[in-house]
C-alpha cells in the first residue's frame, strides 16, 4: 500500500488559485455588465437626442454627380453714341435737308429777274461803189439816229437834249468800220453829252468846242482811220 503525502504547501496553493480565478470571473462579469450598461446608456442618450442622428445623417455628404454651372452671360456691348441717339440725328438730318433746299429754291426765285440782253441792232449795209482810178472819189455820208440826252440845270429842272449828227469820208474802208461800229460809236456821243452841263450845251459860242469833243469821241473807237467833219443836223434844248 503506498501512501501519497500531499504537502500543506500545495493545498494553500491551490486554494490560492482558486480565489484568484474566481475573482477574474467576477471581474470578466463585471466588465460583461458595465459594458452592455454603457452601450444601454448610449442606445438612450440616442434615442432621448435625436437631433444628433440627424446631424450625423446631414454631415454625411452625398455623392452627386458633376453638376454643370451656368456660365455667366457676356455682358453685351455698350450701344455707340449713333445707336443711342439714331432717331434725332435722322430728324435732324432731314430738317437741314429741307432748309437747304428752301434756300435754293429762294435764291433760284428771288431777286431781280436778269434784264434781257437787247438784240444787236445789225448796221444797214450801205452799198458802197468804189471809183475806177482817175476818176474823182465820191464823198460817203455817215448820219447816225437822233439822240435824247436827259439833263438837269443848276436848279434842278430837269430837261432834253434833241440833236441829229452825221460825218462824211471818202475813205471806203473807214465808212465800212462807222457803219459797223453804229452801236459803240452812238454811246460814246451820248456819254459826251451826258457828261456836260446845260450852260454849256445851250451857250452857241460852244459850237466848236463840241465839235471837236464829239470827233475825239468818235476817232477814240476807229482804227483805220479818222473822221474830219461833224456835221449838225439838228440841235434842241427842251
Amino acid at each position: 500500500m503506498l501512501l501519497f503525502l500531499v504537502p500543506e504547501d500545495d493545498d494553500a496553493t491551490l486554494e490560492d488559485d482558486a480565489r484568484e480565478k474566481a475573482l477574474l470571473d467576477t471581474e470578466e462579469l463585471a466588465g460583461d455588465e458595465l459594458d452592455e450598461g454603457i452601450k444601454d446608456k448610449v442606445e438612450l442618450d440616442l434615442e432621448d437626442a435625436p437631433f444628433l442622428l440627424d446631424d450625423e445623417e446631414e454631415e454625411e455628404p452625398e455623392d452627386e454627380g458633376p453638376t454643370d454651372l451656368p456660365m455667366e452671360a457676356e455682358p453685351e456691348a455698350e450701344p455707340s453714341f449713333f445707336q443711342k441717339h439714331k432717331t434725332i440725328i435722322i430728324i435732324s438730318g432731314a430738317g437741314a435737308l429741307v432748309l437747304i433746299i428752301l434756300l435754293v429754291v429762294l435764291l433760284m426765285s428771288g431777286g431781280d429777274p436778269e434784264p434781257e440782253p437787247e438784240p444787236d441792232l445789225e448796221p444797214e449795209e450801205v452799198p458802197l461803189e468804189i471809183p475806177e482810178p482817175g476818176e474823182e472819189m465820191e464823198e460817203i455820208v455817215i448820219s447816225w439816229e437822233p439822240f435824247w440826252v436827259e439833263l438837269q440845270d443848276e436848279g434842278g429842272q430837269v430837261r432834253f437834249l434833241y440833236c441829229e449828227f452825221s460825218t462824211s469820208t471818202t475813205d471806203n474802208l473807214l465808212a465800212r468800220e462807222l457803219i459797223r461800229k453804229e452801236i459803240v460809236l452812238r454811246d460814246a456821243i451820248f456819254y459826251y453829252l451826258r457828261n456836260k452841263d446845260v450852260t454849256f450845251l445851250t451857250d452857241e459860242n460852244n459850237a466848236d468846242s463840241l465839235k471837236e469833243g464829239l470827233l475825239a469821241a468818235v476817232n477814240n473807237h476807229l482804227s483805220s482811220g479818222k473822221v474830219y467833219t461833224l456835221m449838225i443836223e439838228e440841235y434842241l434844248v427842251k
